[in-house]
Parts: C-alpha cells; structure tokens; sequence
C-alpha cells in the first residue's frame, strides 16, 4: 500500500514535470532567449529531458520492468543537485531499498 503510494506520486509527478517543464523550457527558449545560438543545442536537451520524464513516468504507472531502472537512473542523476535534489534522491532510494519496490514492477 505504501508502497503503491510511492510510485503513483512518482509517476505523475515525472509526467507533469516532463510536459510542464519541457513546454515552460520550449517557451523560455524560443521566446524569452530569442538567441538563436542556443536554440539548437537548447531545444535537443529540453526534448532530451522531457521525454525521458514523460517515458519514466509512464513506466512507472504501468509497472514496467524498465520504468524501475529508469527511476532509479533519474535517482542517481537527482543526487547530483545538491542540496534538495540529493535529499529527496537519497531518501526516495533508501525507502525503494528498504520496502524493495522492484517487485512491485512486472517484466
């Protein structure tokens, strides 16, 4: 039950985060930036990022295999931005540990 919780916050939480933040970044870039120098680069990273949320999320609400190992990846990437994104990183990969929620997720 906790568990289940877990993931569906996760879940749509990278969904939202993929389309909201990749239609925010798309619009900061192509709008506010008007710097063509950086719209090539910028908008590939952006539909990078957004994608690999939206595929996560959707992964992880269907239970997939693959959209543990994708959490886990975006985790570890999380640790990276210290001092919140490693807090949240580290205590959402010590409850997954902890309660192993990889069984959870079917092949």
């Amino acid at each position: 039950m906790k568990t289940d919780r877990f993931l569906n916050i996760y879940g749509w939480a990278l969904l939202i985060f993929g389309f909201v933040g990749g239609l925010f970044d798309f619009y900061i870039l192509l709008i506010v930036l008007k710097d063509q120098s950086v719209w090539t680069e910028g908008i590939i990273f952006v539909a990078t990022m957004a994608t690999w949320f939206v595929v996560t999320g959707i992964g992880i609400l269907k239970r997939t295999r693959w959209g543990h190992y994708l959490l886990k990846s975006i985790l570890y990437v999380l640790l990276l931005s210290f001092p919140i994104g490693s807090f949240i990183a580290y205590k959402s990969l010590k409850f997954m540990k902890k309660n192993s929620t990889k069984n959870e997720f079917s092949t």
